[in-house]
């Protein structure tokens, strides 16, 4: 029994560090469509930590729903500048009936 226990620990300690490694990148991911509703072509894709994301060029002011697994910040420029919108949490949002609406064009992480 003894055996088992210490067992069962270095399995828990194992998975606590694979969770600890996997939660210590803070990577966001967003994804992007380009209708409302969260139809239309879709985009995933991942910001490192400290990184500015911009859209390719075929998705230049075509964004109109938004989903993010944490905070990002959202910009009209391609270089995360200017005007700026920042976004709590893990959530969705839809830019149709907004100014926002085809404007968002980089993002990174709060």
């Amino acid at each position: 029994m003894r055996s088992l226990n210490n067992f069962c620990v270095i399995t828990t300690s194992i998975l606590f560090i694979c969770m600890t490694t996997i939660s210590s990148t803070n990577a966001l991911i967003v994804t992007l469509t380009q209708d409302s509703n969260f139809n239309g072509n879709r985009m995933s894709f991942e910001i490192p930590a400290g990184t500015c994301s911009a859209l390719p060029d075929d998705w230049t002011n075509t964004v109109t729903s938004m989903g993010h697994s944490d905070c990002v910040i959202a910009c009209f420029s391609r270089n995360c500048q200017g005007v700026c919108v920042e976004f709590t949490g893990q959530a969705n949002a839809d830019f149709s009936n907004s100014d926002n609406n085809d404007k968002f064009n980089s993002f990174r992480g709060c």
